[in-house]
């Protein structure tokens, strides 16, 4: 009786170890958290430990890949095909006005883009909104077009950033409300 016990015993033991050291036990929020950096929505939700990543995919295209990258913690795609990448915070020096300049799209080559930069509120923080419409020249099948939208905010040294990507011209209107959810529900602590 005391082998089986002892067994027992060594076998919760090995599944508790296992779990914390696989992240299924992980010390995050139900949708997660990145040291400090959370994110909680009906639509997407991530979180985020030093073995996994794990993405929480609700509302969404179910189909797509969502691999994991080094510089992300996510990438999924909304029902009509326009994608959302969340990328990893970063230590920067930067300020968010300047992170910002460095991501107005320039006019070289066979892109030329058309694009607005306006100041918001995101994680009680200031932060900046990049929307750009890109023209690429030169293909077989006339000229591509794709729209993008970067928010990036810094907060306690860290550079935050979310892109909303189409392929088509004034497709990200149609995901408007699913956006702004998701940028209103981002929290740093």
């Amino acid at each position: 009786m005391e082998k089986v016990r002892m067994l027992w015993v060594s076998i919760v033991i090995i599944i508790a170890v296992y779990g914390l050291i696989s992240g299924y036990l992980h010390p995050f929020e139900a949708y997660g958290t990145d040291n400090g950096f959370s994110y909680k929505s009906d639509y997407l939700s991530f979180s985020h430990n030093f073995l996994y990543d794990f993405a929480h995919i609700n509302k969404m295209d179910h189909s797509y890949n969502s691999s994991y990258n080094y510089s992300y913690i996510v990438s999924a795609k909304f029902l009509n095909g326009d994608q959302v990448i969340v990328y990893k915070p970063v230590d920067t020096n930067l300020s968010a006005y300047e992170k910002a300049q460095q991501l107005e799209p320039k006019n070289t080559g066979n892109h030329s883009a058309d694009y607005t930069v306006e100041t918001i509120q995101i994680a009680n923080a200031t932060g900046y909104k990049i929307d750009s419409l890109n023209y690429y020249s030169g293909f077989r099948d006339g000229e591509f077009v794709s729209e993008s939208i970067d928010i990036v905010f810094v907060k306690n040294g860290k550079l935050y950033k979310i892109t909303f990507l189409s392929q088509e011209k004034g497709h990200l209107n149609q995901n408007k409300a699913d956006m702004d959810k998701i940028v209103n529900s981002f929290t740093v602590y």
